[in-house]
């Protein structure tokens, strides 16, 4: 049997063995995690904003984990173009066209907007807002249809775009969309007298349906210049579904005799989800 002194003996030993390893164990734990706090620090990290190639950026502060470069990079909405027409010329009403183009060939964009209209001392004549849409490589029109101020009084109408949400996409309205069998006449029937219609047909060319299709309607002079723009719409669209559209305008038409029958552009758009 093992005595009572030997017994104590074995029990101290371990006790030190035990206490050595912990001595040994504990510098070394603290080496090893500064070792792994300095990797850390060192170690190039995707940090988006700081003007360098670094961690798994594809590009300097994009892709990977931060934003596709793609978009990073991509050319801002344009606003091509705006006009104050006059469209009831007795009623002092006008009429603000307003053309956005996408510059990018594989982005689409959803945004809002607001415009501005100043007068002859710059003073705030009223506001519009709203959201939309547009494909890549594409114009859109924004279209304020009824101004409750003579166009000769608006001396500048401002267009400002925020909120801008970028998509990839190879779409655009005239893969979704065709149009054919397009005709603008003049009603002559006597208690319509004035009146100007234009129709036509819309076909759907995707396998998707649509709850609803914007349809835009452009109408040139004879000497080419933009005489009024018109938005109407489709409700239900299926897929590979023709429907026919129309758009009357008012009597009021100002220089219907300046038409241009021969020319109009009609522009079919729906956002696919």
């Amino acid at each position: 049997m093992i005595s009572d002194l030997k017994k104590e003996y074995i029990k101290r030993e371990g006790v030190r063995k035990r206490k050595r390893i912990i001595i040994v164990a504990i510098p070394l734990g603290i080496i090893i995690l500064i070792l792994a706090f300095v990797s850390i620090l060192s170690r190039p990290k995707a940090t988006c904003f700081d003007d360098k190639w670094n961690g798994n950026e594809e590009g300097i502060d994009c892709g990977g984990d931060c934003i596709p470069c793609e978009i990073k990079f991509a050319t801002e909405l344009e606003i091509a173009s705006n006009q104050i027409l006059s469209v009831e010329t007795g009623n002092g009403i006008s009429q603000g066209i307003f053309r956005i183009k996408n510059n990018n060939d594989n982005l689409g964009a959803k945004f809002r907007y607001e415009i501005n209209l100043r007068g002859s001392l710059d003073e705030n004549l009223g506001s519009f807002s709203g959201q939309s849409f547009i494909y890549p490589s594409t114009i859109k029109y924004l279209i304020e249809s009824k101004i409750d101020l003579p166009a000769v009084d608006i001396k500048k109408a401002k267009v400002d775009i925020f909120e801008v949400e970028w998509f990839k996409t190879d779409l655009k309205p005239t893969k979704l969309f065709s149009v054919s069998d397009v005709k603008m006449e003049e009603i002559t029937d006597a208690s319509q007298l004035g009146y100007l219609k234009v129709s036509g047909k819309i076909s759907n060319q995707t396998a998707r349906d649509f709850s609803r299709v914007e349809v835009v309607v452009v109408v040139y002079s004879k000497t080419g210049q933009l005489l009024n723009v018109a938005n109407t719409s489709i409700i239900g669209l299926q897929s590979s579904e023709i429907q026919n559209f129309q758009f009357v305008w008012l009597k009021q038409f100002p220089g219907i005799e300046q038409v241009d029958f021969s020319r109009i552009e009609i522009y079919p758009d729906a956002l696919v989800e």
